[in-house]
Parts: structure tokens; sequence; C-alpha cells
């Protein structure tokens, strides 16, 4: 039996901790892209985030027709504080974070308010992992999408595991892996866009849960009758699209680069933002075949995939599912990535581009050679990778993600699609 409009639609709850205008990186980009997909399809979404402390307690406002609402979670800086910050100031900041009471009994306010039946989380350290059972308490079902460690890892790359990462031989990580997998319990469904972020939690479960990968989507102008100029000038461009954080490998990039012959046709554009810019800043000043474009959004990130052949992704962590790759692959372009965490998942070697060992600058440089002087192959990684981009759209994405709602509220549910139908007893 399907019940009459009058009856109010599920509520969707998205938090994240950064949203529109706000981003910091690929998260941020997928979150948005969800939200704006969900609510063309009708479903009664609405967004949790935070904001300045210059800003007031609490902001609601209405971004691309869904309600956003804004509060400042009480810590040393912002997610978006773009200053640098020392070590200990980090430690000390992850430390607050982790236990932020503020954040959570403030979170919880707006919860009440809102009142919804699924609350989907995302990066959720400037909120504090002791949201999760008070949304468990509050009766909504809760779904939880990783897009990195955070989880298991302080530092939130996996990267210690492996190393002498101070914060890891100090014997930081299992009390900390302790306390979030506790708030953790309270998690409905477990969801991450890799495989490899999934296996990368999976030895730290202790008991048996919903699991799954949905992979992400996105979303960009059609690139079809673009031309890349190198097919006028033979100057063949390659792009590093990212933060200048050190797991991204921008030192692996830069050394790369010097190893590049100046007689090789080649032209190197960097844009992002992060405590790595002055490495940048000194290699554009030594070196004019780099570019650096600060941080880009909308029509000047289209303008660099758009005329860029190749995508450099040389990080040094295990990846999760980059949006820059997604993106990349969209545009035509073939990548260079890292072959670590998610990135083989996306970039298949000789197929639609080339993985090479992380934190290996004189293999990157050969891969940047290689497909500089091989145009025949370029050309056939670019159209590879062109096509396979069809396998990672939004409207793909949405879908997948309403049909995990929809399992959640089955009595309440019937499909999410078209107009909506509500069941009832």
């Amino acid at each position: 039996m399907v019940c009459s409009v009058e009856n109010k639609l599920p509520k969707i709850l998205i938090a994240n901790h950064l949203y529109m205008p706000d981003i910091k990186g690929g998260a941020e980009v997928m979150v948005h892209q969800l939200t704006c997909g969900l609510r063309e399809r009708g479903v009664d979404v609405e967004v949790i985030t935070t904001c300045d402390v210059n800003q007031k307690s609490v902001v609601e406002e209405v971004v691309d027709g869904v309600k956003v609402t804004r509060f400042h979670p009480p810590n040393l800086y912002w997610a978006n504080d773009k200053s640098r910050r020392s070590r200990l100031r980090k430690l000390a900041w992850r430390t607050i974070a982790s236990f932020n009471l503020v954040a959570a009994w403030r979170f919880a306010r707006i919860l009440r308010k809102i009142r919804p039946d699924i609350v989907h989380t995302h990066n959720i350290a400037y909120f504090s992992p002791l949201i999760f059972p008070l949304i468990r308490w509050s009766g909504a079902k809760l779904v939880h999408t990783a897009h990195d460690y955070y989880m298991v890892c302080p530092l939130w790359t996996l990267v210690c595991k492996n190393s002498s990462q101070a914060i890891h031989s100090a014997g930081a990580c299992k009390p900390y892996r302790a306390w979030t997998l506790g708030m953790m319990q309270n998690v409905d469904v477990f969801a991450a866009p890799s495989q490899s972020l999934i296996d990368g939690h999976l030895e730290f479960f202790r008991r048996r849960r919903r699991i799954t990968v949905l992979r992400n989507g996105t979303n960009l102008p059609n690139f079809e009758a673009t031309a890349k100029p190198s097919q006028h000038d033979g100057r063949v461009r390659f792009l590093f699209l990212g933060q200048m954080i050190p797991e991204k490998g921008v030192d692996v990039m830069l050394r790369a680069i010097q190893q590049i012959p100046q007689d090789v046709p080649v032209e190197f554009h960097i844009a992002g933002s992060g405590p790595l810019q002055a490495r940048i800043d000194e290699a554009v000043a030594q070196d004019p075949r780099i570019q650096f474009h600060g941080f880009v959004k909308a029509e000047a990130k289209t303008q660099l995939l758009s005329m860029a052949d190749v995508m450099l992704f040389p990080s040094i962590w295990p990846e999760n599912a980059p949006i820059a790759i997604l993106e990349a692959m969209a545009a035509g372009m073939t990548i260079i990535g890292s072959d670590i965490g998610g990135i083989p998942e996306l970039v298949r070697h000789n197929s639609n581009g080339l993985l090479v060992p992380p934190d290996n600058a004189e293999e990157l440089a050969k891969a940047i050679i290689r497909l500089t002087q091989d145009v025949a192959l370029r050309g056939q990684l670019q159209a590879c990778s062109k096509e396979r981009s069809a396998d990672f759209s939004i409207e793909r994405m949405v879908d997948n993600y309403i049909e995990l709602y929809s399992s959640l509220l089955p009595e309440k549910i019937e499909n999410f699609n078209g107009e909506m139908a509500f069941a009832t007893e």
C-alpha cells in the first residue's frame, strides 16, 4: 500500500567537517556532488558542517538548494585554516579533537532539531568520534564513508605503521584506535570508495559489521571537443593537482622533474595549496618549465584539466580513491600514479596510465620521459582513460547510495527514485 504524499519524506543528514565553498580536498568535492545529486532526485537532504570561530556559533544557509547548518567546534584551529602549524600544535589539536565534548554537544543540539532518519558521516575529526553514539541514541541509522585512515591511525594516513614516526613508536596508535573504533560500534554501515581502504581497516575490526565499497563519481564539463595544446606545439603538459603536503609526494615530483633533461619538450603545471608551497616557489624560480597556479577550482581547474596531457599523482601514502584522478580521466588525460593504496584500482598499468613505485623519483622521471616521447602510447592511454571515466559518473554514485539508504529503511521507503513512493503496513 502506498501512503499519501502528506507523509513526511525520510530525511538524510550529510555530515562532513567542511562543505562548499570551503574545500580542502577531494572528499569535500565528493560530498557536495553527492548532496546535490540527492537533492536533484527529490531526496530530503540537509548538511551539517563546521565554520570558523569568527562566524556566529550556528549559521544556517542554503547552498545549491540544500539547507546547510554550520557551527564552530572549539579547538586550536579550524579545519580550513591554512596557517602553518608545528608538530606539537597538531598533536595537541588531534588530542582535543578526539575528545571534543563541546563539539559533540553542539552537534547533538543541531541533530535533535533536524531529526533525520539517516545520518551519513564522512570526515568527522572536527566533530569528534563522540557523535557516533549520539547519532545512535537519536534513533537515526548511521552510515559512515571513510576517505582516509582516521579511524585507525592518528596521522590518518597509515604511513606510521611501517616507519619510525614518533607518534607510532611512542605507542599512541593502539589507545587511539581503541577509542575511535569503540565509538564506531554505533555505525550501521561502514563504506569506502576503494577496496584498498576497506582492507586497511579490516585487520583492526573486532566484530562483524556491514561493509561495502561504493565508488566515487565526478561531474565535469564535456571535454569531447577539446584538443590538447600538445597536438599543435608538441610540448607535453603534466599536471599535479592536490594539497602541498609530504604525503602527496610533492618532494618526489620535484626530484623527478630535476632529472628531466632540458631538451625534453615538457611543461609542469602545479595547482594546490599547503605547507610545502615554499618548495614549489623555489622550484618555479629555478626551472622555467614549472608553473604554479595556486589553489584552483571551478573554471580555473577545468581549464587546467582541459589543456594538460598527463596527471601526476606521486603519493607516498595509501590513497583512497582520489577525485583528482577521476577528474583527469573525465578530461581525457592519462595518469602516472604511485602503485599504492587505491590508486591501482583506478589506474591500470599500460591501459589508462602508468604505475610507478611510491617514493621513487627515478622511476617517475622515466615514466614522464616515456609518455613525452611515445606519442602513440600517450594517445592510446588517454583514449582508454576517457572511456573508463564512464564507470565513475555522479549518477552511478548517487544510485548506489540511494540503494544503500533504502536498505536501511525498508519499512518506510519503497523507492527513492522518480516521485518517491512510501510504503505502510
